[in-house]
C-alpha cells in the first residue's frame, strides 16, 4: 500500500508556502466548500491511500460527493473514504469510480449522521480515499472529490 501524491489541492495545501494553501470558498453564512481533482495515474495498486484534502481543525464535514470521467479498469472504487482516526470516518459502502459521468453522495455512518465528527487535531484533518481494484484505472482520467464543511 502506497500513499500517493494526492489531488490538486492536496498538493498545494501539503506545501510549505503558506499562501500557497488554499482554503474552501463560503458557500453560505458559515458553510465552506472544497474541491480535489486527481488525475489517475494508471500505476495505482490496490489499497494505495489517495489524500484527497485537508480541512480545518474543527471543521464538520456535511456532504462529499466523488465524480469522474469514467476511470476504467476493473472494479475501481473508492472502498474506504476517512482519516488518520478512522479510515471509513465519511463513507462506509463502496464508492465505484469506474464508469463516467457519475456524481456519488457518499453515505456517512449513522453515528457520523446523528453525532458529527468535528475534526478534532492535525492528525485528522486529512481526507483520504483508499483506491481499490481488479484491473488497473486509465492513466489522465479524473476523479473530483467535492466536500462541503461547516465551520461553527
Amino acid at each position: 500500500m502506497a500513499t500517493l501524491l494526492g489531488t490538486d489541492t492536496y498538493q498545494k495545501q501539503a506545501s510549505t508556502n503558506p499562501a500557497a494553501q488554499p482554503l474552501g470558498q463560503t458557500i453560505s453564512g458559515d458553510v465552506q466548500e472544497i474541491t480535489g481533482t486527481y488525475t489517475i495515474l494508471g500505476t495505482e495498486a490496490t489499497n494505495d491511500v489517495l489524500p484527497l484534502f485537508k480541512l480545518p481543525v474543527g471543521a464538520i464535514l456535511r456532504d462529499m460527493w466523488v465524480s469522474t470521467d469514467g476511470v476504467g479498469g476493473t472494479s475501481v472504487i473508492f472502498s474506504e473514504v476517512g482519516d488518520a482516526g478512522n479510515a471509513d470516518r465519511y463513507a462506509t459502502t463502496d464508492i465505484a469510480l469506474t464508469a463516467a459521468g457519475i456524481e456519488i453522495k457518499m453515505t456517512a455512518t449513522a453515528t457520523q449522521a446523528l453525532t458529527p465528527f468535528v475534526i478534532d487535531s492535525a492528525a485528522n484533518q486529512t481526507v483520504t480515499g483508499t483506491i481499490t481494484h481488479g484491473g488497473a484505472p486509465t492513466a489522465g482520467k479524473l476523479v473530483v472529490v467535492r466536500a462541503e464543511y461547516r465551520m461553527p
